[in-house]
C-alpha cells in the first residue's frame, strides 16, 4: 500500500485512541466471556476441581514465560501488526474450538491447547497496545486513556459471567464461541484503517546487541539507569501484594458470614466500584503531579481496607469494597500514564513486560502466602482464648473470621506505610519534575509510520 493512500490514516489524537479502544474493548468482553464458559464447560464434562484449575494454568503460564520475548518483539516490530497477529492467532484457536465443538469432538485437552495459544498471543498484544498509546494521544490525555483501559477490563470482569451464563442458557457454548469470534473481528475492524507511529530514534532506546536475550532484558537495565521509575515499580508490586491477597481471601471472609448469593452481591458492589473509578478517571485525566495521585489515592485505599476488617458485617464489606476498588482503580490510571509518559517509546513494551510479569509473581505469591497467613497465624491469634483475645479481641472482636478481620487491618496498615513512605521517598516523590515527559515530544517527532 501507497504512503499516499488516504484508506488508512495514522492513528492520532484521543478520537483514533477511542476507535481503536472500543475495539479491544468489545473483544476483551468476548474473551473472558468465552474463557468463563470453557470453565463451566470443562467442570460439566470431568466433575472436578483439578482439571479447572488447569485451565487457569495454561492461561497464565505461557504470558508469564514469554513476557521477555513479548516486550522486546512489541518494541523492535510495527505494533499495530503485532497486536493484529495476535487476536488473529487468538481468534485461531478460538475458531478451532468451535470447529470441534460443532463436530462434538472436544475433549479437555483441546481446551489446554487452546488456552496455552490464547495466553501466548496475549502476552504479545497487551504490552504492544500499552505502548503503543503514548504514540497516539497527547500527554495530557494519557491519563483518561488509562482509564478507559482500566474501564475495558472492569466491565469484562464485571460482565463476563453474567453474559457466559446468559449465552450458554440461549445460545449453548458453540453461540458463545462464535460472539468470541465476532469480537475478534470488530477488534480487527477498528485497528485496520490506522497505522501508528514508529518510535522515534533516541538516545533513550537500548542499542540492538546482536542478542536478542540481552535485547529482551535491556527494560530491567533502562530502569536500573532510573531510580525514580524503579521505585515506582517496587511500591506499585508492594500494592500489587496486598489487593492479590485481598482478592483470594474476600471470599473466605464473606462466606464465614453470609450465603454464596449474597456474596456475589457484595463481589459486584466492588466491581462497580473499579468501573466507577475508571469512569472517573477516563472524565477527569487524573492530577497533574500523577505521582501524588498514586500515593494519595493508596492511602484511601489503606482506609478502606482497614475499615473492611473492623466488623463483620455484610453492608459494611460491600461499601468497603466499593470504596477499596474505586480507589485502586484510581492508583492504576495514575501509575499507568506515569509509565507512559516517562519511559522512552522505543522500550516501552520491554518496560511495560517486566510490569507484568512481576505483577503475576506477585499474584503467584499471593496466592500461597494467603491461606497459611490466615490459617497458621491470624486465625489462632483471635480464637476464643487466643493471644490477642483480650487486647485486639476487645476491638475486633473474637472467633472463626476475626483473625482474617485483624488480616485486613494489617493490611490497611502496609497499605498507609506505603503510601506515607512514598511521599517521604525523594526519588519516588520528585518522579514528576525529575524525569521529563518523553513521550510527547516523540509523538510529535515520531514519523507518519508505515502501513
Amino acid at each position: 500500500m501507497k504512503s499516499g493512500d488516504t484508506r488508512v490514516r495514522v492513528a492520532s489524537g484521543f478520537g483514533a485512541f477511542v476507535a481503536i479502544w472500543l475495539g479491544q474493548a468489545l473483544s476483551l468482553v468476548g474473551s473472558r466471556t468465552s474463557r468463563f464458559a470453557l470453565g463451566v464447560w470443562m467442570y460439566g464434562q470431568t466433575g472436578e476441581a483439578t482439571p479447572f484449575a488447569y485451565v487457569a494454568l495454561c492461561d497464565a503460564l505461557p504470558g508469564l514465560l514469554l513476557t521477555p520475548l513479548s516486550g522486546l518483539v512489541g518494541d523492535r516490530h510495527d505494533r499495530r501488526l503485532v497486536m493484529l497477529v495476535s487476536d488473529s492467532i487468538s481468534a485461531l484457536a478460538v475458531l478451532a474450538l468451535l470447529i470441534l465443538s460443532s463436530a462434538e469432538l472436544l475433549r479437555p485437552w483441546h481446551l489446554y491447547a487452546a488456552m496455552v495459544v490464547g495466553s501466548s498471543a496475549s502476552a504479545f498484544q497487551q504490552p504492544a497496545f500499552s505502548a503503543a498509546v503514548p504514540l497516539i494521544v497527547p500527554a495530557n490525555w494519557l491519563g483518561r486513556a488509562s482509564g478507559l483501559m482500566q474501564l475495558a477490563e472492569g466491565v469484562a470482569q464485571l460482565l463476563s459471567p453474567a453474559l457466559a451464563g446468559l449465552l450458554l442458557g440461549v445460545l449453548g457454548l458453540r453461540g458463545v464461541l462464535l460472539v468470541d469470534l465476532i469480537t475478534f473481528l470488530c477488534a480487527t475492524a477498528a485497528l485496520l484503517p490506522f497505522r501508528f507511529r514508529p518510535p522515534p530514534a533516541s538516545q533513550d532506546t537500548p542499542p540492538d546487541t546482536g542478542s536478542w536475550w540481552r535485547d529482551a532484558f535491556a527494560g530491567w537495565s533502562y530502569l536500573s539507569a532510573r531510580p525514580p521509575l524503579q521505585a515506582l515499580l517496587f511500591t506499585g508490586l508492594a500494592m500489587s501484594l496486598i489487593l492479590c491477597l485481598v482478592e483470594v481471601l474476600v471470599p473466605v471472609l464473606l462466606l464465614g458470614l453470609t450465603t454464596p448469593a449474597t456474596m456475589g452481591l457484595v463481589v459486584s458492589a466492588s466491581g462497580v466500584g473499579a468501573l466507577a473509578g475508571s469512569a472517573v478517571m477516563s472524565a477527569w485525566g487524573g492530577p497533574r503531579r500523577r505521582v501524588l495521585g498514586v500515593l494519595g489515592f493508596a492511602a484511601m485505599e489503606a482506609v478502606s481496607l482497614g475499615v473492611a476488617g473492623t466488623r463483620p458485617s455484610v453492608p459494611l464489606l460491600a461499601a468497603a469494597g466499593f470504596s477499596l476498588m474505586f480507589f485502586a482503580s484510581l492508583v492504576w490510571s495514575c501509575a499507568q500514564a506515569l509509565w507512559q509518559a516517562k519511559v522512552g517509546p522505543g522500550v516501552q513494551a520491554r518496560v511495560f513486560s517486566i510490569r507484568r510479569t512481576g505483577g503475576e509473581l506477585v499474584a503467584v505469591a499471593a496466592y500461597l502466602l494467603a491461606g497459611p497467613l490466615v490459617d497458621r497465624v491470624f486465625e489462632p491469634l483471635l480464637a476464643e482464648g487466643g493471644p490477642l483475645a483480650r487486647s485486639v479481641g476487645v476491638l475486633l472482636g473474637t472467633g472463626p473470621g476475626r483473625g482474617l478481620g485483624l488480616l485486613f487491618v494489617c493490611l490497611g496498615l502496609l497499605m498507609a506505610l506505603i503510601s506515607v513512605g512514598g511521599l517521604l521517598w525523594p526519588r519516588l516523590r520528585g518522579l514528576d519534575e525529575e524525569l521529563p515527559d518523553v513521550t510527547e515530544e516523540a509523538r510529535r517527532e515520531a514519523p507518519a509510520g508505515s502501513t
